[in-house]
């Protein structure tokens, strides 16, 4: 192993970036996978009597998750921004939206 010099510094030369919009897509991503959760688990203690209320915060989540779905596709084109977290929102945010139509398809259906 090299013996480092006294003064010697790591240095990043890069001009590249974290992604806001990635980041901003990774969050809505995780909290609309959270408030599925959730509502799964309120669903399933209350023998599926839930109120209006709740079935109002799933659509607003499944919404949430198409913005996540957008935001992330527009972080994955930026340029001179790091990729590892505009694709774990666009993979997050798919499984999320997919999660979502998956739910209210079964309740169209049943």
């Amino acid at each position: 192993m090299r013996k480092r010099r006294r003064g010697y510094r790591k240095y990043k030369f890069t001009e590249k970036t974290l992604s806001k919009r990635g980041i901003t897509a990774l969050v809505l991503a995780l909290l609309s996978l959270v408030s599925f959760v959730v509502m799964v688990v309120l669903a399933f203690r209350s023998a599926g009597n839930l109120s209006i209320y709740i079935a109002c915060y799933g659509i607003l989540a499944f919404f949430a998750a198409l913005a996540a779905v957008i935001l992330a596709i527009i972080s994955l084109k930026e340029e001179n921004s790091f990729r590892s977290i505009p694709y774990a929102a666009t993979f997050l945010s798919i499984f999320s939206l997919l999660i979502w139509i998956a739910v209210y398809a079964g309740g169209i259906l049943l």
